[in-house]
């Protein structure tokens, strides 16, 4: 009986809210935000042996990533914010791509048991909220990206597979925030770049990298 009143009064909510932002209520408002989801990652190596260069890839079959952010709205359209993140990914394989004189050969192998990946990423990000885009229909399209650090580390069956080590993270995505209650459900793709990571390992030591995908859902509260 009074479903049709709880809908319309949810959606002039959604309505308000939207507008509030599009009109610049939430310039200097401070928003903290949690989230989690699914992630992926290739981690290669690059090391000289001789007159050969190897690329050593981790490739992980799938895993997950947990994070908060806390940040600010600057003006009508911008956040910033900073990110803690943390990821970890069950490794599924190697591969091997050996280039040099008279051999440009990749071979792959399966990983041993209990291989994991993990990454803590400290970002600081930077978000454009499409608010003209739907002003009235309770959501925000954003698009942006962030810079800053990760620390690495792997380990197989309780030991380590590589020591920890540390180098540049970026990432860049969007996504689509939904007014529900006192805050916003955040549904988002990342993108994600590690860069400067020194791999060291028994058997050797390399310059490491990677890139991986995440797809999340969080829910954003602003104070």
């Amino acid at each position: 009986m009074h479903k049709p009143l709880s809908s319309c009064a949810g959606l002039c909510a959604l309505a308000f809210a939207t507008q509030c932002q599009a009109d610049g209520v939430f310039d200097g408002v401070w928003y903290a935000s949690v989230f989690g989801g699914y992630a992926t990652s290739d981690l290669t190596t690059t090391y000289t042996t001789g007159s050969y260069t190897v690329d050593a890839t981790i490739e992980p079959d799938g895993g997950y990533i947990l994070g908060g952010t806390l940040g600010m709205y600057l003006g009508t359209n911008i956040r910033t914010e900073a990110e803690l993140s943390y990821a970890s990914y069950s490794v599924g394989s190697y591969s091997y791509d050996v280039s040099g004189p008279f051999l440009n050969n990749t071979t792959t192998s399966d990983a041993r048991d209990n291989v994991e990946v993990t990454a803590t990423y400290l970002l600081g990000n930077i978000w454009y909220d499409f608010t003209m885009l739907a002003p009235n229909a309770g959501l925000i399209p954003y698009a942006g990206g962030g810079f800053g650090y990760v620390i690495l580390e792997g380990t197989t069956n309780d030991d380590a597979l590589f020591e920890t080590a540390q180098g540049t993270a970026y990432q860049i995505g969007g996504g689509v925030q939904v007014t529900a209650g006192p805050g916003m459900f955040d549904l988002a793709y990342r993108y994600r770049g590690i860069t400067g990571a020194e791999i060291i390992t028994p058997a050797f030591t390399g310059d490491g990298a990677g890139i991986g995908h995440s797809f999340q859902a969080g829910y954003l509260l602003t104070f």
